[in-house]
């Protein structure tokens, strides 16, 4: 009895303390991803600025609360599918994982965008001093060419710093002659033709994580509960996608399988909220439904028929095992 007293004990043990390093591996993991995100989004605003002509004023800076907005949604994706991941590898309890991730990216996910909305309202913003240098000296030239979006092709030749917002310049419309502009007005900032390598791939994920952004933006300023709504329905069909992580007795694998599920259920998230498509399953629902619980109940209609299939695997598995 003593024995078995122990071992129970000892059971427990490893247990909780495997239920604690899971939840500090997700709390670094979403605090890590985030700021990983952020920079990454920084940066990207500050390459936009640079390659344009002429810069923004203020371009190399921004608020601290938009880019923790923009970086949010790859912290609640990434941490999710690590922490199945992580829980799959150390053969976790799925039901004690599903539970412990749930509540933990909720918290951390209302936390941060209650952080965004109070950064916001102080205007925090991430200077960055950009080097001064001459834009050119009088006599430069900017021609537009169609690669630049514009069919005909501009030129605008400065007679003095291009930097000066006012200054007279002479332009061109497509093949017509040069025309003097004493007073030129302020230059519209255009992208320059600098040669770009764009995956059709990563661009579709950085466009359909922004799109993600905006959704929890407006979530959470419809309010807590609203917020909880929607982010615990999309945590939820994410969690419910655990299966996939112990498909194979390779984690590598398994990591790879759900990284697909996850970038399915992404593009599922921006699909469902597009005007289009919402309002054709608003139109279906016929007012059973209130409009803005459509995708939620989407989300959480998918986990419970996943979960269901997961449970009826795992029963028939056990099943077959005992003969």
């Amino acid at each position: 009895m003593k024995q078995f007293i122990v071992r129970q004990t000892q059971i427990y043990g490893v247990y909780v303390r495997n239920l604690v390093r899971l939840v500090l591996f997700l709390i670094i993991s979403f605090a890590g991803i985030l700021v990983a995100a952020g920079f990454a989004g920084l940066l990207q605003s500050w390459i936009n600025a640079a390659v344009s002509f002429p810069p923004a004023e203020g371009a190399f800076s921004g608020k601290l609360s938009g880019i923790l907005a923009a970086a949010l949604p790859a912290a609640f994706y990434l941490t999710l599918l690590l922490g199945l991941s992580y829980s799959s590898r150390r053969n976790m309890a799925y039901p004690a994982a599903f539970c412990t991730m749930f509540v933990l990216i909720l918290a951390l996910s209302f936390t941060v965008s209650f952080g965004m909305e109070r950064l916001s309202r102080l205007g925090v913003s991430v200077p960055f001093r950009a080097p001064r240098i001459k834009l050119g000296e009088s006599g430069f030239i900017l021609r537009l060419t169609p690669d630049t979006r514009y069919v005909n092709g501009t030129r605008t030749v400065f007679l003095t710093s291009p930097g000066g917002e006012n200054g007279p310049r002479a332009v061109s419309a497509g093949s017509s002659a040069l025309y003097y502009q004493e007073s030129g007005g302020s230059h519209q900032s255009v992208r320059l033709p600098f040669q770009e390598e764009n995956s059709p791939f990563l661009t579709g994920i950085s466009g359909d994580l922004d799109k993600s952004a905006r959704y929890f933006a407006a979530w959470f300023e419809a309010g807590p509960a609203a917020f909880a709504v929607y982010a615990g329905s999309l945590a939820a069909l994410l969690l419910s996608l655990g299966c996939l992580t112990n498909i194979s007795f390779w984690s590598l694998a398994n990591l790879f399988f759900g990284a697909l599920a996850f970038r399915g259920a992404l593009a599922l998230e921006a699909f469902l909220n597009t005007e289009d498509i919402h309002n054709l399953l608003a139109a279906f629902a016929g007012g059973i439904l209130p409009d803005s619980l459509i995708s939620p109940c989407i989300f959480g209609a998918l986990a419970v028929l996943i979960l269901l299939y997961s449970l009826l695997v795992y029963l028939a598995r056990g099943r077959r095992s005992h003969g």
